[in-house]
């Protein structure tokens, strides 16, 4: 089981000429594992130039007018703890809450929100691409969150964020260590505490309440969003691979 996944990751990884790591944390794990030896290449995640672009075509081209809707795209799994956004649409009866993709947990997600009377919240399954980028483009608000599980905060940077960076739209990152650190520097994002109802719905709250606020936190989003289009950091990569297996 683990044990035996995680013996055959440290044989990897102690005799592999090179390791490539797509964010600090596992960079930081991956040296440690060596004992310090060189062999260990960081290749962050990004976003394609092509989603960037749509993303930002279909938030600029819409038009949908109704309810304050915030959005979660992405899996529905343990690790997200998205019954506690439920909690949080419990808080905020008048705003729109979307779950859209699908995972292990979508089942009992909507058990819990018909259960609750959730009458704001809507499952809308796994998406086209295309529709993904027209709720992207819908929302006021952008959500995360990852569970307070230690070790975890310090792996895990998750593609999805990306995607929230060019959609340019305002985020709540519910979470703590590297995504929520990365979040922090990029302007783009409210940081609330993981699995804290209150906490979640003060951020939204104060989002809703300040246009201002939501605009600018949009312009830094793209501009961070920006500054990781996937081709871009790739370039020169596999000259530095040669490198490190020529050394």
């Amino acid at each position: 089981g683990i044990q035996a996944l995680a013996t055959a990751a440290r044989f990897v990884g102690r005799r592999a000429d090179v390791l490539i790591a797509s964010n600090e944390g596992i960079a930081a794990a991956a040296q440690t594992l060596r004992a310090g030896h060189d062999g260990v290449v960081m290749v962050p995640n990004g976003i394609g130039r092509e989603i960037h672009n749509r993303l930002q075509a279909a938030a600029d081209q819409d038009d949908r007018v109704g309810p304050a809707r915030v959005l979660y795209a992405g899996a529905l799994g343990f690790y997200q703890g998205l019954e506690t956004l439920l909690a949080t649409a419990a808080l905020l009866p008048d705003v729109e809450v979307l779950l859209v993709g699908d995972g292990s947990e979508r089942e009992d997600l909507e058990r819990l929100a018909a259960e609750a009377d959730l009458t704001n919240v809507t499952f809308p399954g796994y998406v086209s691409r295309e529709r993904l980028y027209e709720l992207y483009g819908s929302a006021d608000i952008l959500f995360a969150q990852l569970r307070d599980l230690g070790v975890m905060e310090q792996a895990t940077l998750p593609s999805q964020v990306f995607e929230s960076l060019s959609a340019g739209k305002p985020i709540v990152y519910a979470g703590r260590g590297i995504t929520a650190d990365f979040l922090r520097r990029s302007g783009a994002a409210i940081i609330a505490e993981p699995e804290d109802p209150e906490s979640i719905r003060q951020s939204i709250t104060k989002l809703l309440g300040d246009d201002l606020l939501r605009t600018e936190m949009a312009i830094l989003g793209r501009r961070c969003a920006a500054r990781n289009i996937r081709q871009d950091l790739m370039a020169g990569t596999a000259d530095l691979l040669r490198d490190q297996l020529a050394g």
